[in-house]
């Protein structure tokens, strides 16, 4: 075969190869859906008077029509919720509402002893539950999420710490503040989204 016509077969190669991929991408980009608008909310307090207890909250929500699910997200330990910003923004852009709970026992106040620790855990689980007894009342203070939350369809996740919490929440035994095996599983929550969980740690009973 000449050079010439080895050179022809090659850029014909190249050309079909670049509309194939062209091709592949446009159907990728329909079959995509759209990305919503979104915003967010900052420092935003709900009481819950009858466990002497106010939350700090992040929320970052899709703008439109229709019923959203639910994302309750927590930090890991010296960490906050503005950190997470770009992964709620992702979220919310697909369609989730995300709630980011701010624990003030953690980010920039160092970290906890051991004791501390187990007993800031523990009160976090509560505060995830909290948070879905309050969707109405989040909803009430932002406007757009009125009458906008799916509360049948919640996931709980979290990063780290978060994420310790997280499966806790939907059924990883832990373990009380007496160092006894507990459940501390929450059936609203449908699914657990973890990312960097920490693995068996002392509060882990044996055959979690």
């Amino acid at each position: 075969m000449s050079l010439k016509k080895m050179i022809a077969l090659l850029l014909a190669s190249m050309f079909c190869t670049t509309l194939i991929s062209f091709a592949e991408t446009k159907e990728l980009e329909q079959a995509a859906p759209a990305l919503l608008p979104s915003a967010s909310v900052s420092g935003l307090l709900i009481d819950l008077p009858e466990h002497d207890l106010q939350i700090i909250l992040d929320v970052h929500y899709p703008i439109g029509d229709g019923k959203f699910p639910v994302i309750v997200f927590f930090h890991g330990a010296m960490c906050h919720p503005p950190g997470y910003a770009a992964i709620a923004d992702y979220w919310a852009e697909r369609g989730y509402v995300v709630i980011m709970p701010a624990h003030p026992q953690f980010g920039t106040r160092g970290r906890p002893d051991s004791q501390r620790a187990l007993e800031t855990f523990l009160a976090q689980i509560a505060e995830m539950s909290f948070i879905v007894d309050s969707l109405d009342a989040i909803a009430a203070q932002i406007e757009p999420l009125q009458n906008r939350i799916d509360a049948t369809r919640i996931a709980a996740s979290g990063h780290s710490m978060g994420a310790l919490v997280s499966s806790a929440v939907t059924g990883l035994t832990r373990t009380d503040i007496d160092g006894n095996p507990a459940n501390f599983k929450d059936d609203r929550f449908d699914v657990a989204v973890l990312l960097s969980g920490p693995g068996p740690l002392p509060n882990t009973p044996e055959g979690a």
